[in-house]
C-alpha cells in the first residue's frame, strides 16, 4: 500500500501544477518533469514534444495561451507492480 500511496501523492503534485500551468504558472510542472533528454509530452494543442527543451518550451505555450483553466480526475485507479506503477482516470477539464 505504501507504493500506491506515493503514486497518489504524486498524482497529487502533478494535477495542482498541471492546474497552475492553466493559470499561467508553468514553474511548477517545469519543477516536477523529468528533464532527460528522452522526456516527453503531449498536450491538447497538438503534437508531441521530446526532449526536456521542446516540452519545456511547450509548458511556457500552453501558460501564455491558458487562464482560468481546470483538469480534475476521477475514478483513479493505481496499480503497481514491482518498479513500475501506473494511474488510470477520467480527466475532465475546462
Amino acid at each position: 500500500m505504501q507504493a500506491e500511496d506515493e503514486v497518489r501523492a504524486a498524482s497529487v503534485k502533478f494535477y495542482a501544477a498541471l492546474n497552475r500551468m492553466l493559470n499561467g504558472d508553468p514553474g511548477s510542472l517545469t519543477d516536477i518533469w523529468s528533464h532527460g533528454a528522452s522526456v516527453t509530452a503531449m498536450h491538447p494543442i497538438g503534437g508531441r514534444e521530446i526532449g526536456w527543451d521542446q516540452v519545456r518550451k511547450s509548458f511556457e505555450q500552453v501558460a501564455k495561451l491558458t487562464s482560468a483553466g481546470q483538469v480534475r480526475l476521477s475514478d483513479q485507479i493505481i496499480q503497481v507492480a514491482g518498479d513500475v506503477a501506473y494511474e488510470l482516470g477520467v480527466e475532465r477539464a475546462r
